[in-house]
């Protein structure tokens, strides 16, 4: 990969059409120049049709030619440019709550049940957090990760909410 400063060309190797491009473009340049030497000649005879011939013209058209073919050959090599990387450092923790689902969690004792207080609490708890990963256990016989680590926190908050004995 050919690096340029905060350029770089994923395909670098389409530059090789590159060259047979431009060796064709010159012998089309060369062929239409000879061309026009010959016409030019039969046509000394006849200055009036010569009147609207533009040598400016002509040479602008090479050039749209032959840059248009660099375009086209830096198009090939798909050009990307790396976004800005900015570090960012974070210190923080990896938070595993772990949340029994037994049927002992739909007990009356704390109102409305057991399992809605431990949420409503979890909740309290994340949503405090500043740099910290949770994660979610969820456990009756067998204990099963309900979400992984994760920083994203309303997600975490959504398999929070799905949980039910």
């Amino acid at each position: 990969m050919i690096t340029i400063p905060s350029l770089t060309w994923s395909s670098a190797a389409s530059f090789v059409y590159l060259v047979p491009l431009m060796g064709l473009a010159l012998t089309a340049l060369i062929y239409r120049y000879r061309w026009q030497r010959k016409t030019s000649r039969l046509l000394e005879t006849s200055p009036g049709l010569l009147r609207n011939f533009s040598l400016i013209r002509k040479l602008f058209k090479v050039i749209l030619l032959g840059l248009s073919l660099i375009l086209l050959a830096m198009a090939l090599a798909r050009p990307q440019s790396e976004g800005k990387k900015e570090a960012i450092e974070q210190e923080g923790r990896n938070v595993l709550v772990a949340l029994d689902i037994s049927r002992s969690m739909l007990a009356q004792d704390l109102k409305p049940s057991r399992l809605l207080v431990a949420k409503k609490k979890i909740k309290e708890l994340v949503e405090n957090l500043t740099a910290e990963r949770v994660s979610l256990m969820l456990f009756s016989d067998v204990p099963f990760i309900q979400c992984p680590f994760t920083s994203d926190i309303p997600a975490f908050l959504s398999f929070l909410d799905l949980v039910d004995v």
